[in-house]
């Protein structure tokens, strides 16, 4: 599969993050795949109850209800993308490109097994040492919109 943009160049969710938001990101998503249950804001208290409600302010995550339903890239809602880590998780990604994101925010090997919105046509990716090394169909292709000049990514993607 080729690509015709540079991927050093796509600007990830952690690069609006500072040091602290990012370690507890990496901490709730660990925890939003490792349980079925949803997080609720109340489950936070003190720093981290500030460093939630700051990463809803940079559209980082989206709570409904007090619930957190997305966190980049997890999606506690079904969707048409569901990844599998190599430690055995899963969860469903946002969209087809938080998909191919998850290898590396969560620094480990995964399957997507993907829907086309426009065909129905099942895609499957497997990606490792962060190579795609297998996809079906053979024809696939990747579409990535540059969302550096949106604020609300999700909105967007």
């Amino acid at each position: 599969m080729n690509t015709l943009i540079d991927l050093n160049k796509v600007i990830n969710v952690d690069e609006k993050l500072d040091d602290r938001e990012s370690m507890f990101r990496k901490k709730m998503l660990d925890r939003m795949i490792s349980t079925q249950d949803l997080l609720h804001q109340d489950d936070f208290a003190g720093e981290e109850k500030e460093i939630l409600k700051s990463l809803v302010d940079k559209d980082v995550l989206v709570l409904e209800e007090g619930q957190i339903v997305f966190a980049y890239p997890v999606s506690k809602t079904p969707t048409n993308h569901h990844v599998e880590l190599a430690d055995g998780r899963e969860f469903f990604s946002m969209c087809a490109i938080d998909a191919l994101g998850s290898t590396f925010v969560f620094e480990q090997d995964t399957k997507i097994s993907s829907i086309c919105p426009v065909s129905g046509e099942e895609i499957h990716v497997t990606i490792k040492n962060k190579e795609i090394v297998e996809y079906s169909p053979e024809n696939i292709h990747v579409i990535h919109v540059d969302l550096a000049a949106v604020e609300n990514w999700a909105a967007n993607c």
